[in-house]
């Protein structure tokens, strides 16, 4: 908890956000007052938040708590499932490196821990063919994220070729918790699914998030985990883990006790990297890692008890390199960045210099809306509008400016690729003058009427 305090990724305080307007307004929006699009990936964990909220919690410990929670709750769901089938160390030490595996641990905030949690619950409802409980956790998986239905589908398949006959009871059970939601989304939202996914691949169509789809961007996942700069220790880490996981593959598959579970897991780690990394290609953020991490990290477990057996008085050892994969990572993990406490201070002096009925845009909106509740916060990478998503795949990062005439601009320091078009404009100085800057962001003020964009 320690290691993970204090670090949300910018997109949490999008679902923050909309949480706490919903809890204080009974609006599902993320500009209060204005018609947005959906952008809350999460339907179930933005429920949850509003609910620590409403209960006068503070949702940012909220967030970590149940990170660590949802985390923990994998662990002892797995091991469960592997003790009931005989297998004991290897669910420890696959609930050991799931609980304290850096590269989850990164997305606290995110609905990422809470989904893994309902995956790891769903497989020991399953075990112990409770299969009404495992319905509803199935249910409740694709509300937290709806491309979980590629497990919910697996799982169900998986068990109508064991069984022989359609597992209605899960299904009966799923079916019926989802479709309390979407009277729910419809009536409340507006929307059942959110808009998320399309800005994501409209995103990864504008090449600004670079040209390889997301999946072989080999040294992005060495930035988000476990010691975040690309290094040695990331390599060695990460192939320390491929290795114990293709043991516990072989392994596991070997072993009809676990063959069933590691097919799931394969699987489940193939067709959601297919999806996001061939069909869609979407840009490589850390969340699309989690699912296949979390698949690959209980192969590893098995790799490891594997392992253990037969290197003698070296299994000693060998337990040692598996817990410095978990513990010496999470040593590793950064306090909050840098740009972050930038985004407070800018938005700290920019309420303390404007009317809040003055609009801000910025490239992340999370954590400056956050902390300007009240502010029109402009987006114009497409979370809140399906208009800004198609303008950026159009490669047009110009038409904003005009179309929304922002009173303030917030942009990282040196720019990023998008922001830089609106940099370069030939009005840019005549139109806007920097009021704020430190060493990440400088904060521009809009002096004049943005030109019509062509």
């Amino acid at each position: 908890m320690i290691a993970v305090w204090n670090t949300y990724p910018d997109d949490a305080y999008i679902t923050f956000r909309i949480a706490r307007n919903f809890a204080d307004t009974g609006h599902w929006q993320y500009n209060l007052g204005r018609q947005t699009g959906n952008a809350a990936t999460s339907p179930l964990w933005v429920l949850l938040c509003a609910g620590a909220i409403a209960a006068h919690l503070n949702v940012t410990a909220f967030a970590v708590v149940a990170t660590v929670v949802c985390l923990t709750a994998s662990a002892v769901f797995l091991s469960e499932v592997f003790r009931r089938n005989g297998h004991v160390r290897a669910g420890l030490c696959a609930g050991v490196l799931v609980a304290g595996s850096a590269i989850l641990a990164v997305d606290h905030g995110l609905e990422i821990p809470l989904v893994l949690a309902l995956t790891a619950g769903s497989l020991w409802a399953v075990d112990r063919e409770r299969f009404g409980s495992a319905g509803v956790m199935l249910g409740l998986v694709v509300i937290a994220r709806a491309d979980m239905l590629i497990y919910s589908v697996l799982l169900v398949f998986g068990l109508f070729l064991v069984q022989r006959r359609m597992p209605w009871r899960i299904l009966t059970g799923a079916v019926g918790v989802f479709a309390a939601y979407a009277v729910f989304a419809q009536t409340v939202i507006g929307s059942i699914i959110p808009d998320t996914l399309t800005a994501k691949i409209d995103q990864g169509r504008s090449g600004y998030w670079g040209t390889h789809p997301y999946l072989l961007e080999i040294p992005k996942l060495y930035r988000i985990a476990p010691f975040g700069n690309g290094g040695w220790l990331d390599g060695a880490w990460f192939l320390a883990t491929a290795v114990l996981a293709i043991i516990g593959l072989i392994s596991g598959w070997r072993d009809t006790a676990l063959r069933r579970l590691v097919v799931l897991l394969v699987a489940l780690a193939f067709f959601y990297v297919v999806a996001y990394g061939v069909v869609l290609n979407v840009p490589n953020y850390a969340w699309y890692y989690g699912v296949p991490a979390f698949c690959g990290l209980v192969l590893a477990g098995i790799g490891i008890d594997t392992v253990m057996p037969r290197v003698g008085y070296y299994g000693l050892l060998t337990g040692a390199v598996a817990v410095a994969l978990v513990i010496v990572p999470l040593t590793q993990m950064p306090a909050t960045p840098d740009r972050g406490l930038s985004y407070t201070m800018a938005m700290d002096w920019l309420n303390a210099h404007s009317s809040p009925t003055q609009s801000v845009a910025s490239l992340e909106i999370g954590k400056i809306g956050w902390e300007s509740p009240n502010r029109r916060i402009i987006d114009y990478l497409g979370l809140l509008s399906n208009r800004a998503a198609a303008k950026v795949a159009a490669d047009d990062m110009l038409w904003w400016a005009s179309a929304y005439q922002p009173d303030y601009w917030l942009v990282e320091k040196p720019p990023l690729n998008q922001d830089k078009p609106m940099l370069e404009a030939p009005w840019f100085a005549r139109v806007f003058r920097e009021v704020w800057a430190d060493r990440e962001v400088v904060l521009y003020h809009r002096v004049a009427p943005v030109p019509a964009h062509r």
